[in-house]
């Protein structure tokens, strides 16, 4: 991403999903229509697949930082809440013309399927009253460049948030009355029934942020007045629409608990960032398998790595993509996301954390070489330096969803031979909030023939040497987890914690130690051990709800200290005493989401952290002299070549 210097922004520590903090409520403009309004006649296109792959635009919201639309994505108002990157000739343009170039550059790069937020406070900010102008946008869109749109209706709105709500959790809790949501998930489903064939209900409901609770309380609610209502609405709408449930993670004790409570979908999809998502695939499938639902398809709505910066060499974000869309075993994988992203909040419009999720830069016009290995992958449209026809689908009625070679419009992308000189100060001056214009039909390209992704074999990964537990003179104790099965628990080590998530994965050419799950812990060696180094390579993510480390002298899984990465932001040595927790030290700290190794070394009472050989903290504390090693984490992480000495 090319560096914004309006922006006064963190170099890492972004979860995708945002952070819960700092959650600001402003008024918003719209212009909306009474729900009787007449409905524009969509074109209608087939539910057919093209192939299994698919792409994530940006996050419509980011209700626990602005009560609006993201400024940096497809639904804020052009000289009102929209940041412009004065790199983005497009953003600078207009948010239209950004939402077409993005879809462009989707086309040409021969996804099927464009999963999008269609946020429900946006849509209907007011009980029965709608604005459907950016919606409409979309959807006409998306028709025009032969994509298959899979919005997401999320996000209860402020007006009708229900006895549970508060200030800070309007948008996570069931609506005061089920036929607030009901009525809207009607209205839009009948809108746009005939262009769009699935809809997914909600955003990773499982955790992350978007849904008050897992288990218990949370899940029947979100059950009872999300998912089976949503579903039953979806279904009298359209009949041949299919529902999506997408939680975090291949969260199969949270899909048996839908289930148990009367939930139905139509597919069954997870989100994954820890580099092993086909284990995922075959964890959620054998569920299914189980559970009497071996017909229902598998998405992967989210996966991802972060390249820890713009480069256009995006090797890390290459090697995820290419494993799955080189694997099987599931009918679509969406990559997150197309363009690098920034957090915001609003307003003004400012970043707060830059991520770089995206095979394109944050200028939409930096093609990296993710964008095009991915095409080669997929078999989209080359890009060239112009414009391609505008195309629009035909009207054919829509079969059961499969995924078959189906002809598609052909899509060029522009490329710019010159950077495009910003506007004053990056931003364009404030002006009436325009209507998107209606694409208007024109005669479809010629269409080319894509083929579907076949599977192949995944290159094998070059093994790495096994760590070894040797006696006298080498280390204390060492594990590399190579001779420990994917998906076990590794030897010697014990798991403390609900869903822990932990066991071992492919990575790091050959085996780690990963977690997806709930917060947990995982301990192995020896409670006598006292003065001693611990080393570990740990791949973080850089959420910004991240808290993961390293564990040392720990007497049981609720008395220890722990060197921990908070948030992608600081470094802090921390003690569980009786499980609360209190930090001892910390410094602000930040790093690429990449292998590093974290090292703590203790001798008596003096605790000395470092980073890849570089010390960042050191302290003092006396309250545990002894203990165990061990690994925390609260989401998606993977550790490996673990050493005492």
């Amino acid at each position: 991403m090319k560096s914004l210097s309006l922006l006064a922004m963190l170099l890492v520590g972004w979860h995708p999903w945002g952070t819960m903090h700092d959650r600001q409520a402003v008024p918003q403009h719209h212009n909306a229509l009474p729900a009787s309004s007449g409905a524009p006649n969509f074109p209608a296109t087939s539910a057919t697949l093209a192939n299994k792959a698919g792409i994530n635009s940006m996050p419509g919201m980011r209700p626990w930082r602005y009560n609006g639309p993201n400024p940096d994505g497809w639904w804020c108002q052009d000289g009102v809440n929209c940041y412009v990157d004065p790199n983005n000739p497009y953003a600078s343009q207009s948010r239209p013309a950004m939402i077409d170039r993005e879809m462009s550059l989707m086309a040409a790069l021969g996804v099927s399927t464009v999963r999008t937020e269609f946020d429900w406070p946006l849509i209907e900010p007011q009980k029965g009253v709608y604005d459907w102008s950016r919606a409409d946008y979309i959807v006409n869109e998306a028709v025009k460049y032969g994509l298959q749109l899979q919005p997401i209706l999320v996000y209860t709105p402020k007006w009708a948030d229900g006895s549970l709500a508060n200030s800070s959790n309007w948008f996570e809790v069931p609506p005061a009355q089920d036929s607030y949501w009901t009525d809207f998930v009607t209205q839009v489903v009948n809108r746009y029934k005939n262009s769009v064939h699935y809809w997914e209900l909600w955003n990773e409901p499982d955790g992350g942020g978007y849904w008050y609770g897992s288990s218990g309380q949370g899940l029947s609610d979100f059950v009872n007045h999300i998912e089976r209502p949503g579903y039953n609405a979806v279904k009298a709408a359209d009949p041949t629409a299919q529902t999506i449930l997408g939680p975090y993670f291949a969260d199969t004790t949270w899909y048996q608990g839908v289930v148990n409570l009367g939930g139905k979908f139509d597919i069954a999809a997870f989100h994954d960032y820890t580099n092993d998502t086909l284990s995922g695939v075959t964890t959620l499938r054998s569920w299914l398998n189980g559970a009497g639902l071996s017909s229902t398809p598998i998405w992967i709505g989210e996966y991802s790595s972060d390249q820890g910066s713009g480069t256009t060499n995006d090797t890390t974000h290459i090697n995820t993509f290419s494993s799955v869309l080189k694997g099987s075993g599931y009918q679509m994988a969406q990559w997150y996301e197309l363009r690098d992203d920034i957090a915001m909040n609003c307003c003004p419009p400012s970043g707060t954390q830059s991520k770089y999720w995206g095979i394109v830069g944050h200028d939409d016009t930096t093609i990296k070489q993710g964008y095009t290995t991915m095409q080669s992958l997929i078999g989209g449209a080359s890009p060239t330096s112009t414009p391609g026809p505008t195309a629009t689908a035909n009207a054919t009625a829509r079969p059961t969803a499969t995924i078959a070679a189906t002809a598609r419009p052909t899509a060029t992308i522009a490329l710019p031979t010159a950077t495009p000189q910003p506007t004053p100060k990056g931003h364009k001056p404030p002006t009436p909030t325009p209507v998107p214009p209606t694409p208007t039909s024109t005669p479809a390209a010629t269409p080319t023939s894509t083929p579907a992704l076949t599977p192949t074999a995944t290159p094998a990964l070059t093994p790495k040497p096994t760590p070894t537990n040797t006696p006298g003179s080498g280390p204390l104790y060492s594990d590399g987890f190579e001779s420990d099965a994917v998906g076990a628990i590794p030897t010697g080590w014990t798991v403390y914690g609900s869903n822990a998530g932990f066991a071992v994965a492919s990575g790091n050419g050959g085996h780690v130690y990963g977690h997806n799950g709930w917060t947990a812990t995982t301990l192995a060696g020896s409670t006598a051990w006292s003065n001693y180094t611990l080393s570990v390579r740990m791949l973080p993510n850089n959420w910004a709800s991240e808290q993961d480390g390293i564990i040392f002298r720990a007497r049981d899984s609720n008395n220890y200290y722990a060197l921990v990465y908070n948030n992608g932001t600081t470094l802090t040595v921390r003690k569980i005493v009786a499980g609360a927790s209190s930090d001892v030290a910390s410094v602000s700290f930040t790093t690429s989401s990449a292998w590093h190794t974290f090292t703590v070394a203790v001798q008596g009472s003096s605790i000395t952290a470092s980073v890849d050989g570089t010390v960042k903290l050191t302290a003092n504390d006396s309250t545990f002299s002894q203990g165990e090693i061990g690994l925390m984490a609260n989401s998606p992480v993977q550790f490996d070549n673990v050493t005492v000495q």
